[in-house]
């Protein structure tokens, strides 16, 4: 990962949690080795492929012709905006917010090439080509991620990535 591309990643948590503090609603932590997993500008869930929604609502995990993406919900972000609003904030507290804002607004994604995708034992699980885990440590609000999305929507995201896999090659 270079240097600016973790600098990005680290603000983005540290913005998160310090968000956590003020807007008392959605707090967020990933851990990821992987170079290749990128933030980018958020994604419409209507565009993709197949997209399922966390149990709780907060998270969106999508398919498209090329990636992986997780981003959080609508429902999510309208929580922190309406958190943010009936709130009394001073200058510093608006300062965070905002950067906040801007990173939340982002999906994190993954490219399809180099992914395998399993469900086992109630857990989305993907990994890499060098059998290394992605998305792993996705937490919101201190609940895994990958471990948030019904067996149904989960074992059909698996499927529909591995064929979007074959139908590339």
């Amino acid at each position: 990962m270079t240097s600016m591309k973790k600098l990005a990643l680290s603000a983005m948590l540290a913005l998160a949690v310090a968000q956590s503090a003020f807007a008392g609603g959605i707090s967020i932590g990933l851990e990821s080795k992987d170079s290749r997993v990128e933030l980018a500008s958020r994604r419409n869930p209507r565009s993709a492929q197949l997209a399922i929604t966390s149990r709780d609502g907060s998270t969106v995990l999508m398919l498209t012709k090329d990636v992986v993406a997780m981003q959080l919900s609508d429902a999510a972000i309208a929580k922190l905006e309406a958190e943010k609003e009936k709130k009394d904030t001073n200058f510093l507290e608006e300062l965070l917010l905002a950067g906040v804002q801007i990173a939340i607004g982002k999906s994190m994604e993954y490219p399809l090439s180099n992914l395998k995708a399993d469900y086992r034992n109630g857990e989305l699980l993907f990994t890499n080509d060098k059998n290394e885990t992605i998305f792993n440590e996705v937490k919101v609000n201190g609940v895994e991620i990958l471990k948030n999305f019904s067996a149904a929507d989960a074992t059909r995201f698996v499927a529909a990535v591995r064929a979007q896999q074959r139908s590339r090659n």
